[in-house]
């Protein structure tokens, strides 16, 4: 109550408080966003790796690129280079 107090008689220290406070928020706000911004990506980059790899175990079973394309949604040039790399 004494700070509540302190704060209503003093114009610019209330507004210094509120915009310390509205920082503090944008701050945990923003972290919150790049965590979630990090999970998304994290989530899609493991779906990728492993469409990659189907792509490389259906291409070791003798699929066609258009069979591993239609599979997997990678491009054409993606599924060649997976068949080089497994060549080598």
């Amino acid at each position: 109550m004494t700070t509540l107090e302190f704060l209503s008689q003093d114009e610019k220290t209330r507004m210094l408080y509120e915009a310390r406070q509205k920082a503090l928020h944008d701050y945990a706000s923003a972290i919150h966003n790049a965590e979630d911004r990090g999970r998304r990506e994290g989530v899609a980059q493991g779906r990728r790796e492993g469409m990659l790899e189907i792509a490389q175990k259906l291409l070791g079973q003798g699929a066609v690129v258009s069979e591993v394309k239609k599979i997997t949604g990678l491009s054409e040039q993606e599924i060649e280079e997976i068949r080089a790399r497994s060549r080598d």
